[in-house]
């Protein structure tokens, strides 16, 4: 049986810090560091037997946290042509390369970690069209580098028949609104953060009640916001029954 070749390590780029065996720290450019912050990122939600949609991967360490606390995971991310939400700072040629370095740094961990995650690419703005209905739904700090935010929210909550947990840079605010970040942070791909509000209204219309919210700090080592980043934790269940889904071919 033709195994692939596992990637150099010079070959990837590691969008958080991870703990590699047989490696040690690899801590890149950019990255965030979760080490032993798992849990509380992710709302200390219990994901043993649990199947999960880790959307935005990148490289797979919300994934391989998930697998070792029991969960079944499937690891979704874009194809490495796939540019439709950069900017107009953004050099395209470059932002493939560097998905290319992040699909590795996947691969790489995976072969390492001997993960049993599955692999699904597309475009999270069709998520459902990709991937077969999961417990729960994972969306951690991916949707700000998307155009369309609650396009990938209805989608991640036709996909949820549980559980939906986003993670993301988000405001308190009485009303829902956005922020728009795009001008601040050219050339970053950032778009969008939404109120918390905006959160419970947009979740409450695609069937989902918020049954948790709060924030804490998290270490950024990316130059245009190094330091500890606030970030909020959003756990919402489903409260209306989930649509038929179609089968995927």
């Amino acid at each position: 049986m033709r195994t692939e070749p596992i990637p150099k390590l010079e070959d990837c780029w590691f969008y958080h810090v991870m703990d590699l065996p047989g490696i040690g720290t690899v801590d890149h450019f950019g990255s965030w560091d979760l080490r032993g912050r798992f849990d509380e990122y992710t709302g200390n939600v219990s994901l043993k037997g649990k199947s999960l949609v880790d959307v935005g991967t990148a490289s797979g360490f919300l994934t391989f946290e998930a697998e070792k606390r029991g969960a079944i995971v499937t690891s979704f991310d874009v194809p490495s042509g796939d540019t439709v939400n950069v900017d107009p700072g953004t050099n395209a040629a470059a932002k493939r390369a560097e998905i290319l370095k992040l699909h590795n740094s996947y691969d790489l961990a995976h072969k390492l970690y001997q993960s049993q995650a599955k692999r699904a690419f597309g475009d999270a703005c069709e998520l459902s069209k990709h991937v077969a209905p999961h417990d729960i739904v994972l969306i951690a700090q991916m949707l700000v580098h998307v155009r369309d935010p609650l396009l990938v929210l209805q989608e991640a909550c036709k996909v949820a028949k549980e559980k939906l947990i986003v993670v993301e840079g988000s405001f308190d605010h009485p009303e829902p609104i956005a922020k728009f970040y795009g001008a601040q942070f050219p050339g970053t791909n950032s778009w969008w953060h939404l109120s918390s509000t905006l959160y419970r209204d947009a979740l409450s219309l695609f069937g989902f009640t918020v049954t948790m919210s709060g924030y804490s700090t998290y270490q950024c080592n990316h130059p245009a916001a190094r330091g500890m980043q606030q970030i909020w934790t959003f756990v919402a269940e489903r409260s209306q029954p989930s649509a038929p889904h179609l089968s995927i071919n």
